[in-house]
C-alpha cells in the first residue's frame, strides 16, 4: 500500500470503517446466494425501503404537451437504489424498474447533475414505447444539449418527433419539432432555426398551447437577433414576455427578460438593459435555476464591459463559469472564457488570453457550436494582433468571417470586419483596411449596433492615429 493510500486509511472514522466492512460482508454474502434467493432477496429490501419511504412511488403519466408528469414522492431521493433493487429482482419487476429510473433521472436533472440525467434519461427511454418514449427522448435531447453533445441531441429529438406524429400526438410533435430548431440555432444553421420553430410555434397555437408557443418566441428571437433582424427580434421577445406574465410564468418572464436585455445591450439602452437583467436574476434565484442563473450572469458581464466596469464584468464572469461547470453546461462555460480572454487582452495580457482562447475554441469544436466557434475565432484573432503576429491573426480573421458568413450572424461579422480593418492599418494595407471598415460598419448600422459602431470608430481612430494617417472612419 503506498503511503497515500496509508493516511487515507487513518482517516477513516470508526463508524466509517464499521460501515465500510458492513457493506463488503454484505455483498459478498449476497453473491454467494443462488440466483433465485438473490433476486428474492433483493425484491425484499426494495419494499422494505418502499415502506420507509412513503410507500410505492405514482406511475409517471403524459402531460397535454406529451411531456412526463412526474409528481414529487418521498422515494425519490433513493430513487436510482430503488431501480437497481428492481433489476436485481428480475424479469418480473421491470416495469418497477423503469418507474424508478424515471425518477431518478427527473431528480438527477433538478439537482443540475446533467451528466447523470443524461444516463438515466437513456436507460428509462429503452424502456418505453410511443409516445412514452418520445418524452424520455425528448429529456435525453435536453440534456445532450446542455453538455455539448449535439449530434445525439438532434437524434433523439428526430426519433421523439417521428415517434409523436406516429402516435397522433400533435402537440409532442410540435414540441419536438421546437427542439430541433433548437439544436439548429446551437449549430450556427440560423436559416432552418427559424423555420422550424416558426412551424412549432403554429403548431402549438393550433393545439391552444399559447403558453408553449409563447416560450419559443424566445428562442425566435435570438435566432432574429443573431440574424441581425433587429425589430423581428424585438417584436417576438417583447411578445414572449407578455405572454409569460398573462400566464403568470415567471421561468418564462426570466428567460423573456434575459433575452430582451441582451438585445437592448446591442442597441445601446443600456439602462432599460439593467433593469431587465436585475428582474430575471431576482426571478431565477427564486426559482432555483441554476442553470439560467450562469447565463444571466454572463450576460450581466457583457453588460458592466459596456459600461466600462471590467472589474464587475470579471466578477459576473467568474460566477457565471462557476455556475455552468456546476450545472455542466460546457458550451456556455466556453463561450463565457472566451470573454474573458478579452478582459486578460485588455490588462496587457495577451498571450494569456490566447491559451484561454485555445482552450475555449478546442471545446466549442468539439460541442459543435458552430456560432460561437466563428466568435472566439475573431477574438483570438485580435489577440494574436496585439502579440504581432499579423499573419496568424489575418488568418484567424479570415476564418471566423467565413462561419460568420456562413451562419448568417451579421452582428459578429460586422465587428469582425472592423477589427480586421484596425489589423490592416498597422500593417499598412489602407486600401484594404478602408474597404474592411465600410462593410463593417455598413453590417453594424444594419443592426442597429451602437455600441459596436462606437467602440469600433475609437479603436480604428486611435489605430489611425498611432500610423501617423487621416482617420479612415470618415471614408
Amino acid at each position: 500500500m503506498n503511503a497515500g493510500c496509508r493516511t487515507t486509511s487513518r482517516s477513516l472514522t470508526a463508524e466509517t470503517a464499521y460501515v465500510f466492512r458492513h457493506a463488503l460482508l454484505r455483498d459478498a454474502a449476497r453473491q454467494l446466494q443462488l440466483p433465485g434467493p438473490r433476486a428474492h432477496l433483493s425484491l425484499l429490501a426494495l419494499e422494505i425501503l418502499e415502506a420507509l419511504f412513503g410507500g410505492r412511488a405514482p406511475a409517471l403519466e403524459i402531460g397535454e404537451e406529451g411531456e412526463w408528469v412526474i409528481p414529487p414522492h418521498p422515494s425519490d431521493s433513493i430513487a436510482s437504489d430503488l431501480a437497481e433493487l428492481a433489476a436485481q429482482a428480475g424479469t418480473p419487476f421491470l416495469a418497477l424498474r423503469s418507474l424508478y429510473l424515471g425518477r431518478a433521472a427527473a431528480v438527477a436533472e433538478a439537482r443540475f447533475e446533467s451528466d447523470v440525467a443524461l444516463g438515466l434519461w437513456e436507460r428509462h427511454a429503452a424502456t418505453q414505447e410511443g409516445i412514452r418514449r418520445a418524452a424520455s427522448l425528448r429529456r435525453f435531447g435536453d440534456m445532450c444539449l446542455t453538455v455539448g453533445r449535439i449530434e445525439e441531441a438532434a437524434g433523439a429529438f428526430e426519433t421523439a418527433l417521428r415517434l409523436a406524429v406516429k402516435s397522433g400526438h400533435h402537440a409532442a410533435a410540435a414540441v419536438a419539432r421546437g427542439s430541433i430548431g433548437i439544436v439548429h440555432h446551437r449549430a450556427g444553421r440560423l436559416a432552418q432555426a427559424a423555420d422550424c420553430l416558426a412551424r412549432a410555434r403554429q403548431d402549438l397555437l393550433a393545439q391552444g398551447l399559447k403558453v408553449r408557443a409563447g416560450a419559443l418566441l424566445n428562442s425566435y428571437g435570438l435566432v432574429m437577433l443573431e440574424s441581425g433582424r433587429v425589430d423581428d427580434a424585438r417584436k417576438s421577445l417583447e411578445e414572449a414576455m407578455q405572454v409569460a406574465r398573462d400566464a403568470g410564468s415567471p421561468r418564462q418572464e426570466s428567460a423573456s427578460a434575459m433575452n430582451l436585455a441582451l438585445l437592448l445591450m446591442r442597441t445601446g439602452n443600456l439602462v432599460r438593459a439593467e433593469a431587465l437583467l436585475a428582474r430575471s436574476l431576482d426571478l431565477k434565484r427564486k426559482l432555483g435555476d441554476a442553470m439560467g442563473e450562469g447565463l444571466l450572469h454572463g450576460n450581466l458581464a457583457g453588460l458592466w464591459n459596456l459600461r466600462g466596469r471590467p472589474d464587475l464584468s470579471r466578477r459576473a464572469l467568474g460566477r457565471a463559469i462557476a455556475f455552468h461547470r456546476r450545472c455542466g453546461n460546457r458550451p456556455a462555460e466556453a463561450r463565457d472564457r472566451s470573454n474573458e480572454a478579452l478582459l486578460l487582452a485588455r490588462e496587457n495580457r495577451p498571450a494569456e488570453a490566447e491559451a484561454a482562447l485555445n482552450a475555449a475554441l478546442a471545446t466549442l469544436r468539439e460541442t459543435k457550436s458552430r456560432l460561437s466557434e466563428g466568435v472566439a475565432l475573431g477574438n483570438r484573432a485580435d489577440v494574436r494582433r496585439l502579440l504581432g503576429r499579423p499573419d496568424e491573426a489575418l488568418a484567424d480573421f479570415e476564418e471566423a468571417l467565413r462561419i460568420h458568413r456562413e451562419v448568417g450572424n451579421r452582428l459578429m461579422e460586422g465587428l469582425h470586419l472592423c477589427d480586421l480593418a484596425v489589423l490592416h492599418v498597422q500593417a499598412g494595407r489602407l486600401a484594404a483596411a478602408r474597404d474592411a471598415w465600410t462593410s463593417g460598419i455598413r453590417r453594424l448600422k444594419a443592426v442597429k449596433s451602437a455600441g459596436g459602431i462606437e467602440t469600433k470608430t475609437a479603436k480604428l481612430r486611435e489605430a489611425c492615429r498611432e500610423a501617423g494617417i487621416p482617420d479612415l472612419t470618415n471614408t
